[in-house]
């Protein structure tokens, strides 16, 4: 094969390399303040984001609806972003969180404690597709993006590290439901905040704890205490303090509380936990007005939760 045709392959192979990307990023599906979550908003307003934050924000759905950087900021004169996402397990923030230190030094990491009890007997998305891929997919390639698609590609053989790198393998059939959105970037100015204006919390059952309602406490999954402990020996090589929240939700009890507090203790980490007694009645909260559903803020608890959270960032 003389030099001529093997530079014409070359350049052929390299215009289908750029074709599969540039289409990937049009079928990848987009989420946006229309949809319930703005998962899209979310993670590229973050690479466009230059504040140079004091705190982020890690976690699951939970925390992505209950604090809200824009307030704290003005509360507290505090900078922050909120890289929580629904679905996001103690892996992808731990990935999220590396990946966020490349632009960031913040003093200070908040994060949701909603996974540390799932794991893939009591929760088989725990993995899947729907949890992993609105984070991993808006994630600029980097190493730590090779290192989380080579890991969950490892825990779900369903899938694969080539639909990770071309998405549009794995999303060519969207092709019929390609809408506006999907060239058409709606940005929400929320720096991460996801406000849920909607309350389904009628027909809840809810109840506080105290700290000593319970002897027995619950043992973590094994997987996310490990991710757990990766991420504070991460927090402590970059000398930043961690701080781990359990929001108001109908889905925690004193066995949580107690498993929780006893890592933050070893660990000399700080731990709140909106559902005790009384730091639910000094954040001044109401499940049924304040939530949206038994398990995430509505507007008003998350304006609660982050006055709360931004007078202890500010003493700590």
């Amino acid at each position: 094969m003389n030099r001529r045709i093997i530079i014409r392959v070359v350049i052929f192979l390299v215009v289908i390399i750029v074709a599969l990307v540039l289409l990937s990023g049009l079928f990848i599906p987009k989420f946006y303040l229309e949809d319930e979550w703005a998962t899209t908003s979310t993670f590229r307003e973050f690479y466009e984001d230059k504040d140079k934050d004091d705190v982020i924000f890690i976690g699951s759905s939970r925390g992505a609806s209950a604090f809200d950087p824009i307030q704290l900021e003005n509360e507290t004169g505090l900078k922050g972003y909120n890289i929580c996402c629904e679905q996001q397990n103690l892996s992808t923030s731990y990935y999220w969180l590396k990946e966020a230190l490349r632009s960031q030094s913040p003093k200070t990491v908040v994060l949701d404690t909603n996974y540390l009890y799932l794991n893939r007997e009591n929760n088989s998305n725990l993995f899947s597709e729907g949890c992993v891929r609105k984070a991993i997919d808006n994630m600029h390639w980097s190493i730590h993006k090779i290192e989380i698609v080579r890991y969950i590609c490892s825990v779900d053989d369903e899938q694969s590290i080539i639909d990770y790198v071309f998405p549009i393998l794995r999303f060519h059939d969207r092709w019929q439901e390609l809408s506006k959105k999907d060239i058409v970037y709606s940005p929400s100015g929320r720096k991460g905040y996801n406000p849920i204006d909607y309350n389904k919390t009628a027909d809840q059952e809810y109840h506080t704890y105290v700290a000593d309602q319970s002897s027995e406490s619950l043992t973590m999954d094994d997987e996310m205490e490990e991710y757990l402990n990766r991420i504070k020996k991460l927090c402590d090589d970059n000398n930043i303090r961690l701080l781990l929240v359990s929001c108001v939700s109908n889905e925690e009890n004193a066995n949580r509380y107690l498993g929780t507090n006893r890592w933050c203790q070893n660990n000399d980490v700080r731990f709140v936990d909106f559902n005790l007694d009384d730091t639910y009645k000094a954040v001044g909260y109401n499940f049924y007005a304040d939530n949206s559903s038994g398990n995430h803020a509505g507007i008003t608890g998350a304006k609660k939760m982050t006055s709360y959270i931004g007078n202890i960032l500010l003493n700590m």
